[in-house]
C-alpha cells in the first residue's frame, strides 16, 4: 500500500500556522543548530556568487551549489518535524546520504520548472502590459508593466512550487513518493497553501525589515565611509541570513504539517508483511 489516491483532508489554515510557530519558536535552539553548517556554506558562496554575475556558466554552477545548504537544512528540519527530535535529532555536521540526493534531485527539477515558468509568464505579461522591448525605456508604463510581470511570474512559480512541495518531506523520511503523488494530494489546495505560507511568513518578513532599518541603517554612514559601510554590510548579511533561515524553518514546517495532514502519513508505521491483508502503513486513511 502506498500513498492514498487523493488528499484525505484539506490543509487547516489556522492549525497549520499554529503548529509552524510552536515548532519553530519552541525549538529555536534546534533551528540554530540545524542552520549552522548551511549558514557557513552560504557565507562561503558569497564570493563566487559576486564573481559569477557576468558568466552564465558560473551563475548556473553557483546556483547548483546554493541548493546544497538548502538540502542540508531541509532534510534535517523535515525529519525533525515529522519524526521528532528524539528520533531524528539535528547534528551540527550531518553526513550526505541517499535521502539528500533525492531531495537535491527534486529541488533541481522543481527549480528548473519554476524558472522556465517565470521566464514564460514574465515575457507574456510584459507583452500584455506594454512593457516589451519595443517600449521606451524611460516610460512609466514600462516600469509598471515590468513589476506586474515579475509579480505574476512569482505567484505562478510559488503556486507550482507548493503543488510539488510534498516530495521534500517525503524524500527526507525516505518514503516512496513522487511528483505525481504530490500533485494529486495538493489538488484544489494550491491557493490554500499559498495563503497559509503568506500568513505564516508575513510577520517574520515585516519584523525583519524593521530590524534591518533600526539596526543596519545607523551603520550605513555617509558616502565614502568605507569601514562603517562595511560593518553595516556584515551586520545586514548576518541578520538577513538568520531571518532567512528562520523563515525557511517556518515554511518547511508548514509543508511538513500539510504533507502529514493531506496524506495521512504517520511515523513509525511499517508496511504489512508479504501476503498480509491489513496492518499499519505509513499512509493512513485519515490524519
Amino acid at each position: 500500500m502506498g500513498p492514498p489516491p487523493s488528499a484525505v483532508q484539506l490543509v487547516p489554515i489556522g492549525e497549520t500556522i499554529r503548529i509552524a510557530y510552536a515548532s519553530v519558536f519552541g525549538q529555536i535552539g534546534l533551528v540554530a543548530k540545524t542552520a549552522f553548517l548551511p549558514f557557513l556554506i552560504s557565507a562561503v558562496l558569497i564570493v563566487p556568487s559576486l564573481a559569477a554575475r557576468d558568466s552564465l556558466v558560473q551563475v548556473i554552477i553557483v546556483s547548483l551549489l546554493r541548493l546544497v545548504p538548502y538540502t542540508l537544512f531541509g532534510v534535517t528540519w523535515h525529519r525533525l518535524i515529522l519524526l521528532g527530535a528524539h528520533v531524528a535529532p539535528p547534528v551540527v555536521f550531518p553526513g550526505w546520504q541517499r535521502r539528500h540526493w533525492r531531495f537535491y534531485g527534486f529541488a533541481l527539477v522543481i527549480t528548473a520548472l519554476t524558472t522556465a515558468l517565470v521566464a514564460v509568464v514574465s515575457l507574456t505579461s510584459l507583452g500584455f502590459t506594454g512593457g516589451g522591448p519595443e517600449a521606451a525605456p524611460e516610460s512609466a508604463e514600462v516600469t509598471l508593466g515590468a513589476l506586474l510581470a515579475i509579480l505574476s511570474a512569482l505567484l505562478v512559480a510559488l503556486y507550482f512550487m507548493l503543488r510539488f512541495s510534498f516530495v521534500f518531506p517525503a524524500a527526507a523520511v525516505e518514503e516512496t513518493y513522487g511528483l505525481g503523488d504530490a500533485w494529486r494530494h495538493t489538488k484544489g489546495q494550491g491557493l490554500r497553501l499559498m495563503l497559509v505560507m503568506f500568513l505564516a511568513l508575513s510577520p517574520v518578513v515585516l519584523i525583519g525589515w524593521m530590524l534591518i532599518a533600526l539596526v543596519v541603517m545607523p551603520f550605513a554612514g555617509p558616502p565614502g565611509a568605507g569601514s562603517v559601510a562595511a560593518s553595516g554590510g556584515v551586520i545586514a548579511y548576518t541578520l538577513g541570513t538568520a531571518l532567512g533561515y528562520l523563515s525557511l524553518a517556518l515554511s518547511l514546517t508548514v509543508i511538513s504539517s500539510a504533507f502529514r495532514i493531506c496524506t495521512g502519513w504517520i511515523p513509525g508505521a511499517p508496511p504489512p508483511a508479504t501476503g498480509a491483508s491489513g496492518g499499519d502503513t505509513p499512509f493512513q486513511e485519515g490524519p
